[in-house]
């Protein structure tokens, strides 16, 4: 799967741009839930019913990859590739 969507042929001289993608996917992951609680800081008042579930599935849906890629980031390092 990481082939597929990377292009990483699972050669060690490709780590450090495989983990310049895990930093990419992180980055994209963190600019969501950003905007995410904005939105959120934006209907409490008008429909604070909504905030809960929005924020609710906004962690799962963000922090979790972010936590993930931080850890695949971490085990390039171990195998030496490079981080941005």
């Amino acid at each position: 799967m990481i082939q597929k969507a990377r292009g990483y042929s699972g050669k060690r001289g490709e780590l450090a741009r495989l983990a310049e993608e895990t930093w990419r996917s992180e980055l994209g992951h963190a600019w969501a839930l950003l905007t995410t609680f904005l939105i959120a800081i934006a209907l409490w008042s008008s429909r604070s019913d909504v905030v809960g579930g929005l924020l609710v599935l906004a962690v799962p849906l963000h922090v979790y990859p972010i936590l993930l890629q931080r850890l695949l980031r971490w085990r390039i390092q171990q195998l030496g590739g490079a981080t941005p």
